[in-house]
């Protein structure tokens, strides 16, 4: 198996959202606000996040809280001969808002001619993005059905383990398609209000032994604002079938819910 150990940065928090259901006429969208929801901006463009984590451990008689901050920053960009522009983006870390940034690690973001955003971190490649959001030829199927797009580029995606205070993960899973739920909308938290929002599902599964759920909020003019996700497994069901009925937050055996928030940022 290839072993990955990654690092928190994404996350799970209820929020307040309003004004969040699909257009109701999709022939009536207005497609040029779509390259706007992904910013990569220029060299010296950043942005910082906090992160909140519940994480479960031993077979989740434990559950610990933590807290860091992190920061992505432009550090190069590249212009291709086929048209596509690659960013050169630096990770840092911190573990509290005195400390001084500590370097992490750098990753690549390429963003084709056909809209697609590109990741490859850690020699795993994703589909994060891609616009515009399409409508189906007939307009009749709503736009959550129709913008969605293969997320997962590399192959055995199962086999890639997560290691989270020592307990393994299959992060992803049965990882599927990512969908556009809907699109310019408002959300608030931390006491501010984000106009012009998309919310895009990354990942939804909810079986007997595991949760894989994934949410990633886009702001226009901004970037990412806030991501959610919960990676929870459990054994329960070995000791009282009835427990398949619980929240996750009670049967959980390993994994965490953490959540990436937007607190600063800046766009050359």
């Amino acid at each position: 198996m290839r072993e990955i150990i990654s690092a928190l940065f994404f996350g799970i928090l209820m929020v307040l959202i309003t004004g969040c259901q699909p257009d109701a006429n999709t022939s009536q969208i207005d497609h040029s606000q779509d390259v706007t929801y992904y910013q990569l901006g220029n060299v010296g463009s950043y942005w910082e996040y906090q992160t909140d984590s519940l994480i479960f451990d031993n077979q989740g008689a434990t559950q610990l809280n933590r807290t860091g901050y992190i920061r992505t920053e432009i550090v190069d960009v590249n212009g291709m001969i086929d048209g596509d522009t690659v960013y050169t983006v630096q990770l840092n870390r911190r573990a509290d808002l005195a400390d001084s940034w500590r370097e992490d690690k750098r990753y690549q973001i390429e963003k084709t001619l056909g809209g697609d955003i590109i990741v490859n971190i850690d020699n795993l490649v994703f589909k994060e993005f891609s616009f515009p959001f399409r409508e189906d030829d007939d307009q009749t199927t709503e736009m959550n059905e129709a913008s969605k797009w293969q997320s997962i580029l590399f192959s055995d995606p199962e086999e890639i383990i997560e290691f989270v205070e020592g307990e393994d993960l299959q992060t992803y899973i049965k990882w599927d398609s990512t969908f556009v739920i809907n699109r310019d909308t408002t959300l608030m938290f931390n006491n501010t209000t984000y106009e012009n929002v998309a919310t895009l599902q990354e990942a939804t599964v909810d079986n007997f032994i595991d949760l894989r759920k994934s949410f990633a909020y886009y702001a226009g003019g901004i970037g990412l604002i806030l991501r959610e996700r919960s990676i929870l497994h459990t054994q329960c069901q070995n000791i009282d079938p009835d427990c398949i009925s619980d929240p996750w937050e009670e049967k959980a055996y390993k994994g965490y819910i953490t959540t990436q928030k937007l607190l600063d940022y800046s766009i050359l």
